[in-house]
């Protein structure tokens, strides 16, 4: 947790709004976070028993871990992870991993299945990051991608890489189904697109984007929120940033925005309350976090948002 505090006092000595610059650094503050759980809990992945109930979500999440080690080495664009996550997720969590024991067609997660579920995410996502030398993803082997995740390291060094690519082309079939909800970055891009007040837009979409990083990190543990949708917590994260910021700025107009956000998503106001509710309370609940916002926006505490 020093680390995570750290982190933020120095995102707010930097120029422009603290509050807002803290929201570009929040992969390298989640990576820190993995880092203090990971050696708290002093396991060994691969050592994790499939019979108890937690166990492919405790896998699921050292894939995580992996992605935001990588990220923060490679300065990976927040839609990347965002993408290489939800990967990550839709293959573990269908028919190509046996969590349960019925299924036909599944398979075990073993070594090679679950380092290609993350290096196969990963490849997947990077295809959409024109910042990535896409000659040079193609021409390097999963070694080498990963020569700086231990976990992964172990598992391919020793293995082939034809087999590699031989799973990472079954893992490749699986994601080639179209991916229904948006990306959370994807959809505050696409909505605010659409006009507005251009001079808050930029604000608008920096808050909703650090709304969305913490409650994705948040998500890592128990909390009300753990399970909402990308593209709930996204359209979510975005009306409590227009809340925040129109309130501060003594602007009441912010209603007609629920209409807008029709034309990008099928869910009503009524469905959002309590997502907003539950972001609001996250907040609420880590007064350092809170104390930033209230820095900048003075009043965003004093209202209900319900």
């Amino acid at each position: 947790m020093t680390e995570f505090l750290s982190c933020i006092d120095r995102a707010q000595s930097e120029v422009g709004c603290p509050a807002l610059r803290a929201a570009s650094h929040y992969h390298e503050v989640m990576l820190r976070m993995w880092m203090e759980r990971e050696k708290a809990m002093d396991i060994n992945v691969f050592n994790l028993s499939f019979k108890e109930g937690t166990a492919l979500e405790q896998f699921r999440q050292m894939a995580v871990n992996s992605v935001f080690h990588y990220a923060v080495d490679h300065k990976l664009h927040e839609k990347t992870v965002h993408l290489t996550c939800l990967n990550i997720n839709r293959l573990l969590y269908n028919r190509l991993v046996d969590h349960e024991p019925s299924s036909r067609d599944a398979r075990v997660l073993t070594h090679d299945l679950f380092a290609c579920i993350v290096i196969t995410s990963l490849r997947n996502a990077i295809k959409n990051d024109e910042s990535f030398e896409k000659s040079e993803l193609f021409r390097i082997d999963p070694d080498h991608v990963w020569r700086s995740t231990k976990y992964l390291v172990q598992v391919v060094q020793d293995r082939s890489v034809a087999r590699i690519n031989q799973i990472e082309a079954e893992c490749l079939s699986v994601l080639d189904v179209p991916s229904n909800p948006p990306l959370a970055p994807e959809f505050i891009d696409r909505y605010l697109g659409v006009g507005g007040w251009p001079e808050y837009t930029q604000q608008y979409r920096e808050l909703s984007s650090y709304l969305v990083g913490l409650a994705v990190f948040a998500n890592t543990y128990s909390t009300p929120l753990r399970g909402v949708p990308n593209s709930k917590l996204a359209a979510a994260a975005l009306v409590l940033a227009i809340k925040v910021i129109n309130t501060d700025f003594n602007n009441t107009k912010y209603e007609f925005w629920p209409q807008r956000l029709a034309h990008y998503t099928r869910l009503t106001m009524d469905d959002l309350k309590p997502v907003i509710r539950g972001l609001a309370n996250l907040l609420r609940n880590k007064p350092r976090w809170s104390s930033i916002l209230e820095s900048y926006y003075g009043k965003w505490s004093e209202y209900d948002w319900n």
